[in-house]
């Protein structure tokens, strides 16, 4: 019998006794010797399962103003209002149909929580204009960003559009506080 502070048990569980038998160890016959000694070691057994899903961010309904017609300047075209604190995931989807004579620049917008200042923004030009015939374009975006309290992110034009369709959707699912 070893020395120490060795513990004496009778018989190991079947689990125990299978996983060993699966390892190719010999359980003893007689008693078995524990140590209160932890010894780091890694066992992969076949007989246990882990099922992972590896998928995008689940988002909910999408936050938009619609499908916009002759947006005047600054005209928000989607607003998520205000955020709970933590790590969030993005999905902005931007359908631009201009006129002719307006080359347009859609602004997204990190928003403070009294809702007064850009935090950061990114300028998008989603369409490519010739002289004569407006072109369709349709842009997405997506990325992960930190969120203070009450901050939002919106979209808006910068550039008024006096006959343009426009349509914003922002998707965003809290990935952890």
């Amino acid at each position: 019998m070893p020395s120490g502070d060795a513990h004496l048990i009778q018989l190991p569980s079947d689990e125990l006794r299978a996983l060993l038998a699966d390892l190719g160890v010999v359980t003893p016959p007689a008693l078995w010797y524990l140590s209160p000694v932890v010894s780091p070691v890694s066992i992969v057994d076949s007989r246990v399962q882990i099922q992972a899903i590896s998928s995008t961010a689940i988002f909910g309904t999408p936050s938009s103003a619609g499908e916009t017609v002759n947006p005047a300047i600054n005209t928000v075209l989607a607003d998520t209002g205000q955020l709970a604190t933590g790590n969030w995931a993005f999905f902005i989807l931007i359908s631009a149909f201009p006129s002719v004579a307006a080359i347009q620049r859609i602004q997204l917008q990190h928003r403070n929580a009294a809702n007064a200042a850009n935090i950061w923004s990114h300028t998008i030009y989603p369409v490519a204009l010739t002289a004569a015939v407006s072109s369709f374009a349709q842009t997405s975006m997506v990325f992960s960003k930190t969120v203070d309290l009450n901050q939002r992110m919106r979209v808006l034009n910068l550039v008024g559009d006096a006959s343009g369709n426009y349509h914003v959707n922002i998707f965003s699912s809290l990935l952890s506080t």
